[in-house]
C-alpha cells in the first residue's frame, strides 16, 4: 500500500469532518435511538443462523441436535414452517420495513398474506421464551404492538442507521450505533450475532443462489423467479415496494445480488475486527467470503 493511499484511507476513516457529517446526516436530523441488544442474555457461546435456502434441509440433518440445545435465530417466514415449533429458536429477526407498515397500508398491500400469516404464527405458536429482534424504527409499529400480546415474546431493538465504510464503520457497528450490512436478513443476523457477543456464528441455509433462479418470459419480456426455499419452490415476480408499481428488472436484481455478496464480505471484516468466527456451514452456498467448518 502506498503512502498516498494510507493517508487517504486514514482521512476517510478517522478524521473529524467525515465523523461530523455522518452524525449530522444520519442522527441529528433523524430520530436517534440506541440498540437494546446489550440486554439480551446469551445461553450459549455459539449462535446458529437459520436461513431459508434449499440447503437448510441437508444442514438440519447434521446440526439439528446442536440447534435444539444452543441459541439460534430464525427469520422472515420461518415461523410458518412445521420446523419452527420443533426447533424453538430463542431469537427471531425481522428486517424488511414492510413488516412494520401500518395496518391500513397492509389492507391494500400485496404483502398482506405474509404479514397476517407471520403475525398469527408468532402469536399462537410461540410457547417458549423467544426474543424478537426488530429495527429501532419499528418501536411503535402495529406489528410489534400485535405480537407483544404473546407474553412469551420479548422485543429487542437494533439501531438501523446506515453504516459507514472503513474501520470507523466497523467501530460504530461494534458499538451498536449502526446496522450491520442490511441487503438481506441473513447479512444482518450474522452481523448482530457478532456484535451481541457470541464467540462463533454458524450460518446454515445461506445458498445465496437467487441469481440462478432468475427467468425471463420470452413472450412478455418480464423477469420472474423460481424462488426456492427449504420449504418449497414458488414462481413469483419481484417488485420494488409493496404496491407493484415497479417490477424487478434483470439489471436491478443482479445489482441486489452483488450487494448481498458484498454484505457477507463486510460481515467477515466485522467478525475479524471483533475477534469472532462466522462460519458458513451450509452444505451448498455461493458465499465465498466466510470461513468453512473444519469438519
Amino acid at each position: 500500500m502506498s503512502v498516498k493511499t494510507s493517508i487517504r484511507d486514514f482521512a476517510k476513516d478517522w478524521l473529524l469532518p467525515p465523523m461530523v457529517l455522518y452524525f449530522f446526516s444520519n442522527w441529528v436530523f433523524g430520530k436517534r435511538h440506541f440498540s437494546t441488544l446489550c440486554e439480551l442474555e446469551r445461553k450459549s457461546r455459539r449462535l446458529f443462523v437459520l436461513a431459508t435456502g434449499p440447503s437448510f434441509n441437508e444442514d438440519l440433518k447434521r446440526h439439528k441436535e446442536a440447534i435444539q440445545t444452543e441459541d439460534s435465530v430464525a427469520m422472515n417466514m420461518f415461523a410458518t414452517s412445521p420446523l419452527f415449533s420443533e426447533l424453538q429458536p430463542r431469537l427471531y429477526l425481522l428486517v424488511d420495513p414492510l413488516w412494520f407498515k401500518s395496518s391500513e397500508f397492509m389492507e391494500k398491500s400485496t404483502f398482506k398474506d405474509n404479514y397476517i400469516n407471520l403475525r398469527n404464527a408468532l402469536l399462537t405458536r410461540v410457547t417458549w421464551e423467544m426474543n424478537l429482534i426488530v429495527p429501532d424504527s419499528a418501536r411503535k409499529s402495529d406489528f410489534v404492538k400485535s405480537v407483544s400480546a404473546n407474553a412469551n415474546i420479548k422485543i429487542f431493538y437494533y439501531n438501523c442507521r446506515v453504516g459507514m465504510k472503513g474501520r470507523l464503520g466497523l467501530w460504530l457497528m461494534k458499538k451498536g450505533w449502526t446496522t450491520p450490512p442490511a441487503q438481506t436478513v441473513a447479512n444482518v443476523a450474522a452481523g448482530l450475532g457478532v456484535v451481541t457477543g457470541y464467540e462463533e456464528v454458524w450460518m446454515l441455509g445461506i445458498d445465496t443462489s437467487m441469481h440462478t433462479m432468475m427467468r425471463v418470459d420470452q413472450k412478455t419480456n418480464e423477469m420472474y423467479l423460481e424462488n426456492q426455499h427449504f420449504y418449497g419452490t414458488k414462481k413469483e415476480k419481484g417488485y420494488r415496494g409493496a404496491d407493484k408499481s415497479q417490477a424487478y428488472t434483470v439489471a436491478f436484481f443482479l445489482g441486489c445480488a452483488v450487494k448481498m455478496f458484498e454484505g457477507y464480505e463486510r460481515v467477515r471484516e466485522l467478525a475479524d475486527y471483533c475477534g469472532v468466527k462466522v462460519i458458513n456451514a451450509s452444505s451448498f452456498s455461493w458465499v465465498d467470503s466466510l470461513e468453512r467448518p473444519n469438519t
